[in-house]
């Protein structure tokens, strides 16, 4: 498989065969690998890629997994903190111990490779049945009630976590309710294929649509929580529509308003080049805040977040994720603080 941070991934089930040429040394190994010349994985690969060969435990499709990335991209970070390997130009073996907590990066890496990641919860199937039947409802419908299921936790207390915290519980009670409402429309499908697969790319489609929702309705409660005055999706310029604007677009559009005491907030599950499209959103505000989860993010694209004067903002449990790059990245509590005060945020770098 080959990653890249501005494309699909490109999967590749192939023949390869890898081995220690010198595996009766008692000293030297010689590690060779081989792979057919048509690869189109393989085909993409150039000097300075970023390559992880895992070797899977017994049983499962396929023996080796291959992934391929460019060296300096996000996703090579990425594959580094999901299987604990340190930055290396040399070819090292390492046993990546298993029953790792994922973070959200991580899970996605995994179900670009092809496993399923089991994230649902059956305690929860009942009660989600009583509210809501056998369908979906609006995301700030069910953001809130994920929200319900965790009362001890207060963003008040500590907004970081509590991002964190009514993330991974809305993921769990997603999953559960569609594995559940998705399982009984195939079974009413009685087989028919074309309406099996209309099915699953529905439910590929909502998948995607809801995550990026859910993630807004979750800073959107942390904002009001701290009693930040905001403006959701409000028109700045044409027909653009930043996530969030502080304190709001009456503000923006009054020219006597103060510009340093302008915000904006974009909110994406993920970045990759996608970032970019913030920079013409709110022409008012030099510096833009980006709040994400994917973590890390590599040393290349956070030098030109910086010189496009734009603030990473990420829950500050990934920020060891990002190694020596944390000095970059502020997370919520300090973002609250920024667009609580007067006057222009500080930046995080120099």
């Amino acid at each position: 498989m080959r990653l890249a941070d501005d494309a699909e991934p490109l999967l590749v089930d192939d023949t390869a065969t890898w081995y220690d040429a010198r595996a009766r040394h008692p000293t030297r190994s010689e590690f060779r690998f081989y792979y057919p010349a048509g690869n189109a994985v393989m085909a993409l690969t150039r000097p300075g890629d970023y390559v992880v060969i895992a070797r899977t435990l017994p049983g499962q499709e396929r023996d080796l997994v291959v992934v391929v990335t460019d060296g300096k991209s996000s996703m090579a970070a990425q594959l580094e903190a999901m299987f604990g390997l340190e930055p290396s130009e040399t070819f090292d073996v390492e046993t990546v111990p298993s029953g790792e907590d994922l973070t959200f990066s991580s899970r996605r890496l995994l179900e670009a490779l092809g496993y399923e990641v089991e994230f649902s919860d059956e305690r929860f199937l009942e009660d989600l049945l009583n509210r809501f039947g056998h369908h979906f409802p609006s995301t700030a419908t069910f953001s809130a009630y994920a929200r319900s299921t965790l009362p001890d936790i207060s963003p008040l207390d500590d907004p970081d976590a509590a991002l964190l915290a009514w993330w991974d519980r809305e993921e769990v009670l997603f999953r559960t309710f569609e594995r559940y409402v998705l399982g009984q429309r195939i079974a009413e499908a009685g087989g028919d294929i074309d309406s099996i697969l209309q099915t699953a790319m529905s439910a590929f489609q909502r998948r995607k649509s809801r995550a990026g929702h859910a993630l807004e309705n979750h800073v959107a409660e942390i904002l009001r929580a701290w009693q930040v005055p905001f403006d959701a999706q409000p028109r700045t310029e044409g027909k653009v529509r930043p996530d969030f604007l502080i304190p709001g677009a009456a503000e923006y559009h009054d020219p006597a308003f103060p510009a340093d005491r302008l915000h904006m907030l974009a909110v994406k599950t993920t970045c990759k080049d996608r970032w970019r499209q913030i920079l013409s959103e709110a022409a008012r505000v030099p510096v833009k805040h980006l709040l994400t989860l994917e973590a890390p993010i590599s040393r290349d694209q956070l030098v030109e977040m910086q010189e496009q004067l734009v603030v990473l903002v990420v829950p500050a449990a990934l920020h060891a994720l990002f190694g020596q790059r944390e000095l970059a990245v502020i997370g919520l509590a300090e973002m609250i603080h920024v667009f609580g005060r007067d006057g222009p945020p500080a930046l995080p770098f120099g």
